[in-house]
């Protein structure tokens, strides 16, 4: 989940600092008490501008006298407020939002920290060290000139939660996401209702109440609240911060490719079909038929540019593992971070989670493509459980997503690629263990001709029986390879007779 998160009377107990130590300087200062103990600030408490209205000011120097006392105030305490008023359990709360797989975003515009020169310079920096000593966790902070920046950056971004204390952004936010509102005395007239939720206190059993009620109406994993994050948590998070720097995981996929390339190529021996039709200049998005969950590292091992592959969530969640779907704790930890580590995109099919939304993750596939990145979809949504029985899965259809990139992608190319794996009697003739045949690329206009020529108007479906028919006539060109490669294995009795021919087969069929 994407949680945005306010400072000032979020995080700080904004109201039970003013109540503490604004009495004494008011006392000491102007002679005056607290008025409106709703107000939200000084001014308002203390009914400033109305005071100098009464005594004959203009509403000008009322407004700008009512001004300088609360400045003068907020300068003499800034300091003190920053050390003193963040709330006691706020640290503990955004570190289990934190490390539970969330992305912490905190916007505030708190005041003088957009402006120029030192003051802001040092507002800012004085607010994240505040928030480090504190034990406050986020991903990203942002600051800004007032509140009305603040909401406009807030509906651009679109969190699935966000977290704030003032009543007319609650309202506002309540109309586009889910919003817990931190009650005071200033806000004590917002009420539940829709997507509006409320706490009295920035704690970590009331915040994941209601962190949990939202995560359960999609379908998610409950928060622990005695979470305690370990090793693995912090490995994860930061790695997950790095993942959207395309650089960051394209190095790592070279560093991971450069790893295991050798050992599958020792090990499984892929032959390696049509290599020609791998060469598109084009994004390219990689639609293999389904055999095996560690049917990537052969696409992988056997092509040059880095791959975004789509993946299910439950790797990515650690709840299974790429190693024969072992459930091994370490094994699915590994691969959780493997996962992000080299930049694939989680992806949850309907029939993992009925209240399954995939939309962040198709709209990162999307601007992978826009940025000249391949990505990888396995159109048929699932594996094959029985590799030697070689058929199309057509499952729920929920690989439609590779179709569904090629349709809104017009410069991008889709590139079938017919797996096959050898069963146990032709593995033990022929030696290899599996087939890759790179199939003819195909483009949005070729799925329009061929929409014509089966009087199909769906583009989507139109694109999966094109898809289908390259990667059937891939199969079949495998089997005929395959039973190739046997006659001659078992005519060929004499090893260097063997080696020679295989070797001109191989190099002939490539």
């Amino acid at each position: 989940m994407r949680i945005g998160i306010d400072i000032d009377g979020t995080l700080t107990d904004f109201e039970g600092f003013l109540k503490k130590e604004s009495p004494k300087y008011m006392a000491d200062n102007h002679g005056i008490e607290i008025i409106d103990y709703d107000g939200y600030d000084i001014d308002e408490m203390y009914a400033l501008e109305e005071r100098f209205l009464k005594k004959g000011f203009s509403e000008t120097s009322s407004y700008q006298k009512a001004k300088h006392i609360t400045s003068d105030f907020w300068n003499k305490n800034f300091i003190k407020y920053l050390m003193k008023g963040i709330r006691k359990e706020a640290g503990k709360a955004t570190k289990n939002l934190y490390y539970n797989n969330n992305e912490v975003v905190l916007y505030s515009s708190r005041v003088r920290s957009r402006e120029k020169g030192f003051i802001g310079f040092f507002v800012r920096n004085m607010t994240k060290l505040s928030l480090k000593m504190n034990g406050i966790k986020y991903d990203k902070i942002f600051f800004f000139e007032n509140d009305y920046e603040k909401l406009e950056e807030i509906k651009r971004r679109k969190p699935d939660l966000m977290i704030d204390d003032k009543p007319e952004l609650i309202e506002e936010f309540g109309y586009f996401t889910n919003t817990i509102c931190v009650k005071s005395n200033y806000n004590k007239n917002v009420n539940e209702k829709g997507r509006i939720f409320t706490v009295s206190d920035f704690n970590q059993e009331q915040i994941l109440s209601v962190v949990n009620q939202i995560r359960d109406a999609r379908g998610l994993k409950p928060i622990p609240i005695d979470f305690k994050p370990s090793f693995y948590h912090k490995i994860l998070k930061r790695v997950s911060k790095k993942t959207e720097n395309i650089k960051y995981t394209n190095k790592w996929y070279k560093r991971a490719k450069a790893l295991g390339k050798p050992i599958v190529m020792k090990e499984f021996k892929p032959i390696v079909l049509n290599s020609n039709n791998k060469k598109v200049e084009n994004p390219v998005i990689v639609a293999p038929n389904h055999r095996s969950t560690i049917d990537p590292f052969f696409v992988i091992a056997t092509t040059d540019k880095p791959i975004h592959w789509s993946g299910l969530k439950r790797f990515f969640d650690a709840e299974d593992s790429i190693f024969n779907n072992s459930k091994n704790p370490f094994l699915c930890k590994f691969t959780s971070i493997l996962f992000r580590a080299i930049g694939l995109v989680p992806i949850e099919r309907s029939t993992d989670n009925p209240k399954s939304n995939n939309r962040e993750s198709v709209l990162l596939m999307q601007k992978l493509i826009a940025d000249d990145q391949n990505v990888g979809v396995f159109p048929e949504g699932t594996t094959n459980k029985k590799p030697e029985e070689q058929y199309i899965e057509e499952g729920d259809r929920s690989g439609s997503l590779a179709f569904a990139l090629l349709r809104e992608s017009p410069k991008a190319s889709l590139l079938p690629i017919s797996i096959q794996w050898l069963n146990e009697n032709d593995r033990k003739i022929v030696g290899n263990r599996l087939i890759l045949n790179y199939r003819e690329p195909m483009n949005s206009k070729d799925v329009e001709n061929h929409g014509k020529e089966i009087g199909e108007n769906k583009f989507i479906d139109s694109a999966y029986d094109l898809w289908k028919k390259r990667i059937i006539a891939g199969l079949e060109e495998n089997k005929k390879i395959i039973e190739e490669l046997k006659e001659y294995r078992e005519k060929h009795v004499k090893k260097e007779d063997q080696k020679v021919y295989y070797k001109d087969l191989i190099k002939r069929i490539k």
